[in-house]
């Protein structure tokens, strides 16, 4: 499955209750082609730092992981009424520049932000697209 590269600010940032960055340094769920129709059951967001995406997922299909306890729990703090909705997020510290086979396989794998920390990012981004489910999306 060739990657596909997408990097485009959201357009409206209103209806997200726990948005807590700027629209330039948000994006978007709504810039990967199709993802409506996806409705992913289980979605990675790798770099998941304060949670920014989380509103961007269905009930339920939420796995975060970031490498900062401190950012995941100011996440889960600012998130708390898209939680009481959407429910508790599946959330890891990990470092993805290690081996994390393990967290998947997801229908959606989103990374936002976070490629310029890898030390390898085309090794990491491979990795990424390869715990997608085969034929589901992968945005960067």
């Amino acid at each position: 499955m060739p990657l596909q590269l997408i990097d485009k600010p959201v357009r409206s940032t209103s209806d997200a209750a726990c948005i807590h960055t700027s629209r330039s340094q948000l994006y978007g769920f709504d810039a990967l082609p199709g993802y409506q129709e996806v409705a992913p059951k289980k979605a990675l967001d790798a770099g998941a730092g304060k949670l920014r995406n989380f509103w961007m997922f269905p009930k339920g299909s939420y796995t975060g992981v970031g490498k900062q306890r401190g950012d995941l729990k100011d996440g889960r703090a600012m998130c708390s009424d898209q939680i009481k909705v959407l429910g508790n997020p599946d959330l890891h510290v990990f470092d993805l520049n290690n081996d994390f086979h393990f967290f998947g396989p997801f229908d959606m794998v989103v990374c936002t932000g976070t490629a310029d920390y890898f030390d390898d990012p085309a090794d990491v981004l491979r990795r990424m697209a390869f715990i997608a489910h085969q034929g589901r999306d992968f945005g960067v």
